[in-house]
């Protein structure tokens, strides 16, 4: 369907062109006979016209029975099974001769007129949840309907749902998630790597913690401190900064066979970089889990490679990776739950952290928090309609 800016031009345009003998339901407006029944895959149209003999003045109060011909105006009905209902309804004029004003009928009220069957109300909220962009603008384009109107039926259908705290169990702040183990007595804390967190932990939960860095974010002090190599050899080659960015800060092993040509080429054009991108994937190879390997090996395997590692960086003289793994000794302990705990990860509060920000993109921010919250609780959480 077109965007048609009104519901009277589709319906002269589009609905007319598809007549029907009857509507799914009775419609019966007062004081009207019906010219015409319309349907298409998204509307349903009726087209009705006036038959009343007189009228009340407007602005004097009289009553005229003088006829001036019709004012025809297009009105959503009602929702029917998830297509909109059109009322084409061809209004009366009277002439009024004591104060020779013009009244139109108004044989529907505007103000309550857009009703929602159960039907309708359903697939406004399947189409709202089933994605993170869509918004209230995109669905009132959809159902012909205010973004007003939308966000009301939206507070009225998605009840607010109460959160049973004793049975919590992940809590996410931020980029840090909690989880406890009742047998095991202790709280697991995946956190990044921040120190205020760290101490902040220790010291709420003293011994009754394990800290686990999430791995992605140990790996990322390597990849930028390729980057930062990478653009200081770029600069002295008088290169643009970004040329081929990508395929250089990504694992070699995930590149397509074109890309590993335009790496092989870039490594051979700029040889400074080799020890760079070598050190790089070291970290890489490092920090990837093997569950196949018992907790204590996997420990063991992390201390060997991490060894050799910082050998080849002082080998090489590659300042840029001093920082990284100055901030893995400061971390060395907790690090070291990474590979005691493979199971545990960061993955679905990374999941969550990037739903709520599309949904506030795709929302152009929200001025009401209960509907941002309910809107995230939905979407998010795909909880049923209360």
């Amino acid at each position: 369907m077109k965007d048609y800016s009104t519901n009277k031009r589709y319906f002269t345009s589009e609905l007319e062109k598809n007549p029907t003998e009857k509507l799914p339901i009775n419609i019966n407006i007062d004081n009207t006979k019906v010219l015409g029944i319309y349907a298409n895959e998204t509307h349903l149209g009726l087209h009705v016209r006036s038959m009343t003999d007189y009228g009340v003045c407007n602005y004097c109060g009289c009553i005229i029975n003088r006829k001036k011909g019709y004012s025809t105006s297009v009105l959503v009905y009602a929702g029917i099974n998830h297509r909109l209902l059109l009322v084409k309804i061809d209004n009366q004029k009277y002439k009024c001769l004591d104060c020779n004003k013009t009244t139109t009928e108004q044989l529907l009220d505007k103000a309550g007129l857009k009703r929602m069957t159960i039907d309708t109300l359903e697939g406004i909220m399947y189409d709202f949840s089933r994605e993170e962009s869509t918004s209230f603008a995109s669905i009132g384009r959809k159902y012909s309907l205010t973004r007003t109107r939308i966000r009301q039926i939206f507070k009225e259908t998605v009840k607010e749902e109460k959160i049973d705290y004793e049975n919590i169990r992940h809590i996410c702040i931020d980029e840090n998630k909690i989880m406890q183990n009742k047998k095991l007595g202790y709280t697991y804390q995946l956190i990044v790597l921040d120190a205020p967190y760290r101490d902040t932990i220790i010291n709420v939960f003293s011994d009754k913690v394990k800290i686990i860095p999430d791995n992605f974010h140990v790996v990322r002090q390597f990849s930028w401190a390729f980057s930062r190599t990478r653009r200081c050899v770029y600069e002295n080659y008088g290169e643009s900064k970004s040329k081929h960015w990508r395929i250089l800060t990504k694992r070699e092993i995930s590149l397509k066979e074109n890309s590993k040509n335009i790496l092989d080429d870039l490594l051979k054009k700029f040889p400074n970089l080799n020890p760079a991108h070598k050190a790089k994937e070291m970290a890489y190879d490092i920090f990837t889990k093997d569950n196949e390997l018992a907790p204590k090996e996997s420990v063991e395997k992390y201390i060997s490679k991490i060894k050799e590692l910082k050998e080849f960086v002082q080998e090489n003289q590659l300042k840029e990776f001093e920082t990284p793994l100055e901030t893995v000794k400061e971390w060395s302990e907790h690090i070291e739950n990474i590979f005691i705990y493979p199971e545990l990860s960061n993955g679905i509060l990374e999941r969550l952290n990037s739903s709520i920000k599309y949904i506030k993109r795709a929302a152009r921010g929200f001025r009401n928090p209960e509907i941002m919250k309910k809107v995230v609780m939905l979407k998010v959480n795909n909880k049923k309609l209360g």
